[in-house]
Formats: structure tokens, C-alpha cells, sequence
């Protein structure tokens, strides 16, 4: 690509290099993936390649978080997030938001993973609704997309309803309530006999 002046598909050719040696997770992967997306990085900014900072962002926020540094990875979503959302590109949007959620679910925040799962889904859903109808089946079949839709659902059915929480916080004033009065009955009658029944009524 480079040999014929084709330098953005040349740019992009390196990024999807980056992200699957990052996907192989190794030391020795990683570094290589850091050292090359240090040469794109550089290739984006000196050649006005605006239109893949975004993609740039992303990648680097993934580099982050296969290295363990989880609250620089969290930031570095939210770039990509922020780039990608005023460049309108979706497609990285919805994965900085998938891929955020899975750093915070590993890090115990169910609660804003949801939100970020919710988003992806919903600008999913947006493109899906402008395919033909022929061609949202195999949108959908794709592995990554598939992944975050579901987490999501996992994510949800893991959360008790809110109905289901009012009536669990519910049935426990009342059972306290309960032994309160059984409480008071004992002290206040020393009939066993009688306050037996009285209990049992």
C-alpha cells in the first residue's frame, strides 16, 4: 500500500496487525504491538490522518488494558469514545464502550459496566435498523457483537428487578417488626403457656 501512495490503507493494515497481536496477549507480542503503534501513532499525527485517531485511541486503551494498567485503559476508552462519537464512527463508539465495560465488570462495578453495555447496544441496534433486512441476520452473527449483546443480558438477569427488591426489603421490616412485638410479649408475660399462644395466633 505504501509503494503506491496509499498511505491510509497502509495505516490501517499496521492497526489491524496492532490489535491482533495484542489479542495474543504475550509479553513479547505486546511489546511489539506498543512499538508499532508508536510508529502509527506518529504516521496519524504527521500525515493528518485525523479520520483514525479514534482507531489509534482505541488500540491503545486495548494495549493498556492487556497490560493490567486498567484505570489508564478506562481513560483511553473514553477518548476513543469522545473522538469517535464527533467523527461519527460507530463502529469504534460501541467498541470502546464494549471493551470498557469488560475492564470494569473484572474490576466489580457491575452498575456503570451496564451503562457502558447499554450504550453499545443501543448504537448496534441504530446501525442494524438501517440495514436491509436481508442483511441484519449476518450483522449480528458477528462474534464481537454477539459477545456484548449477551453480556449485556447476562449483566441484566444478574440484577434483581426493582419490584422484586421493594418486596425482599419488604418481607424483612416485617419479619423485624415481628420479632419486636414477640420480643415485647416475653417480657411483658410471664405465662409461657399463654404467650406461646398468644406467638402462635
Amino acid at each position: 500500500y505504501e509503494a503506491v501512495g496509499m498511505l491510509r490503507e497502509a495505516t490501517e493494515v499496521e492497526l489491524d496487525l496492532v490489535l491482533a497481536l495484542i489479542g495474543r496477549s504475550g509479553m513479547a507480542d505486546l511489546r511489539e504491538a506498543g512499538e508499532r503503534l508508536d510508529t502509527v501513532e506518529s504516521a496519524v499525527r504527521e500525515s493528518d490522518l485525523t479520520t483514525l485517531a479514534a482507531r489509534v485511541t482505541l488500540a491503545r486503551a486495548r494495549l493498556a488494558a492487556a497490560r493490567g494498567e486498567e484505570d489508564r485503559a478506562l481513560a483511553l476508552y473514553e477518548r476513543a469514545e469522545r473522538r469517535a462519537g464527533e467523527q461519527g464512527n460507530s463502529n469504534v463508539e460501541w467498541e470502546a464502550q464494549s471493551d470498557a465495560a469488560e475492564v470494569l465488570l473484572r474490576r466489580g462495578a457491575p452498575l456503570a459496566a451496564k451503562s457502558k453495555l447499554r450504550r453499545a447496544v443501543e448504537i448496534l441496534e441504530g446501525v442494524a435498523a438501517t440495514l436491509p433486512r436481508e442483511l441484519r441476520k449476518s450483522y449480528w452473527q458477528d462474534s464481537r457483537r454477539q459477545r456484548t449483546r449477551q453480556t449485556l443480558e447476562e449483566a441484566l438477569a444478574d440484577s434483581p428487578s426493582r419490584g422484586a427488591r421493594s418486596g425482599n426489603e419488604q418481607s424483612m421490616t416485617d419479619m423485624l417488626f415481628r420479632l419486636l412485638e414477640i420480643n415485647k410479649r416475653i417480657n411483658s408475660d410471664p405465662d409461657l403457656p399463654k404467650l406461646l399462644a398468644r406467638i402462635m395466633d
